[in-house]
């Protein structure tokens, strides 16, 4: 869906940053940001075992990526 935001300059700027940082469009970023910030704002996440692993899981509503991880770990 298309839509209209107005950003401050500053949240602009920085989100052009971490988007190219990141390999992203601005809009996708935006989207994984509002996606992430909206799930912290909705409450308690709830955490429950994988089905194959068993190791402690939560959904943000984001798939994390292989090439997520990687650039993860090069930040760091």
């Amino acid at each position: 869906m298309r839509t209209t935001l107005t950003l401050s300059d500053a949240t602009l700027e920085r989100a052009r940053r971490v988007a190219k940082d990141r390999g992203l469009g601005l809009s996708k970023l935006i989207d994984e940001a509002a996606t992430i910030g909206l799930t912290q704002m909705s409450g308690p996440v709830a955490i429950v075992p994988d089905s194959s692993t068993g190791f402690p899981t939560f959904s943000a509503g984001v798939r994390t990526t292989r090439a997520d991880v990687e650039w993860a770990k090069d930040a760091e």
